[in-house]
């Protein structure tokens, strides 16, 4: 997962070469210090290099372009959101159980789209859309009170995130990414 996550923000012309060193070295350390120390390497390694990895694409202002992608995947779920909360106050009561449930698996439905879509504008945008949503579903947990039941909201912020970068991988396996 950490070397997924990691490979999001390096270059594309430099994933491939960049990783494959890294995966060099630990193989180099764990035969002569063993498995765990040759992770615990690797850990560091990772995220030692994660703040220079983002300076230089901000530098490049490919920041920028990702963030305008997870903007847009952001808009396309509010909408499906809104759309689908209209449907359901038609058909469905609001204060049912049913409710909450139906609502919570529409929202993940719009965040996958809203992950693929920001996918296919910008590689790295479906890990900002799922920060994104991670920090809106905090901000929201903690403005809205009670107007929510409380497992509805935590379920936001965990299954949103985790939607978004199911709908990039999505798109990125079908352009043939790994």
């Amino acid at each position: 997962m950490m070397t997924w996550i990691f490979g999001l923000l390096l270059p594309k012309r430099d994933k491939e070469m960049l990783l494959g060193d890294l995966l060099e070295e630990r193989l180099l350390i764990e035969s002569s210090t063993g498995r765990r120390e040759a992770a615990r390497w690797y850990r560091r390694q990772v995220l030692r290099s994660c703040g220079p990895v983002m300076w230089a694409n901000f530098r490049r202002g490919g920041w920028l372009k990702t963030l305008g992608a997870a903007f847009a995947g952001y808009f396309a779920v509010a909408i499906l959101v809104m759309a689908s909360d209209v449907l359901m106050s038609r058909l469905l009561a609001a204060g049912r159980v049913l409710y909450p449930l139906v609502s919570l698996a529409a929202g993940c439905a719009a965040m996958v789209f809203g992950g693929y879509l920001a996918a296919s504008m910008r590689r790295g945008a479906p890990a900002v859309l799922a920060v994104m949503a991670a920090i809106l579903g905090v901000l929201s947990l903690a403005a809205t009170g009670d107007q929510a039941p409380v497992w509805y909201q935590i379920a936001l912020i965990v299954m949103g995130p985790v939607a978004a970068m199911v709908g990039g991988r999505m798109r990125s396996r079908g352009r043939g990414e790994t």
